[in-house]
């Protein structure tokens, strides 16, 4: 039961495209954003909020400045750092933004694709100005991509450790198959363990 106060005052005006219903009846909405939105006005709220908003007009286009272009190449690099560390985002995400000349759609479509926090999108949602906007992107990539890299880490250490694991075992299983083609197969296992228990 959210309250008004629960609410952003900026947020999209968007089209329903799909409705599914699902088991427990749950609905799965799909809906395409067209504008920036401010609301204006709340005058009902029962069964749901029914509120006067006014489209933000589309910021003007980066201008051509040396800040403004270092930006948008640093973007770039770190779309496809993070496309490469995540596994989860398809390849046409980076291949639509690498298309894209509009640095503004840029900022929306990486906003919407990446696997972060609501408030995180809602804060680049919320900056009108482009270079802001993708100046927000960029921070949240740059933590993104950080713990990205630290999970691959992790990750690639385990399965060494399981490698080495899985090796190990299928040499030793390799061994008792020799050992018992040859017919002089003899488990030692239980003898090595009693020395060990000795030796210690």
């Amino acid at each position: 039961d959210p309250e008004l106060s629960d609410l952003y005052s900026i947020g999209t005006i968007a089209a329903v495209r799909q409705v599914l219903r699902l088991p427990g009846d749950n609905i799965r909405v799909m809906v395409e954003g067209i504008a920036r939105a401010r609301a204006i006005e709340c005058w009902q709220d029962k069964p749901f909020f029914v509120m006067q908003v006014e489209q933000i007009p589309p910021a003007e286009k980066t201008t051509n400045s040396v800040r403004a272009e270092a930006v948008i190449r640093i973007t770039y690099d770190l779309i496809q750092r993070y496309c490469e560390l995540s596994p989860k985002t398809s390849s046409d995400v980076l291949l639509t933004v690498v298309d894209s000349k509009n640095p503004g759609y840029m900022a929306d479509y990486m906003a919407q694709n990446l696997s972060i926090r609501g408030e995180d999108k809602q804060t680049i949602l919320q900056e009108n100005s482009i270079p802001s906007r993708l100046e927000k992107l960029l921070l949240v990539m740059r933590q993104e991509c950080e713990v990205l890299a630290i999970e691959k880490e992790l990750d690639d250490k385990v399965n060494v450790q399981m490698d080495k694991n899985q090796r190990d075992y299928y040499l030793r299983e390799q061994m008792r198959a020799i050992s018992s083609e040859l017919d002089d197969y003899e488990d030692t296992s239980e003898d090595a363990k009693i020395y060990a228990e000795k030796i210690q």
